[in-house]
């Protein structure tokens, strides 16, 4: 799928300036963009992934805690 969109892509860019030559320049950084995201995707799973980890690690801690209150009364 990625490989039709990114022919289709660089035939709306080769349509919309007249040639693959004049196209080339605005194709690569059409590219270079979509690497960027491509990275930027992964980059933010990451964080996604610690602040999940984050938050069950704040849950067990407060769990604990309210664990240990209960047991003094």
């Amino acid at each position: 799928m990625d490989a039709f969109r990114r022919r289709s892509d660089a035939d709306a860019l080769r349509d919309g300036f007249g040639s693959d030559e004049e196209a080339r320049p605005h194709r690569e950084l059409f590219e270079e963009a979509e690497r960027a995201l491509a990275q930027l995707r992964e980059r933010l799973a990451e964080v996604g992934g610690d602040i999940k980890e984050t938050v069950a690690n704040a849950q067990a801690a407060e769990d604990e805690l309210v664990d240990v209150m209960r047991s003094v009364k």
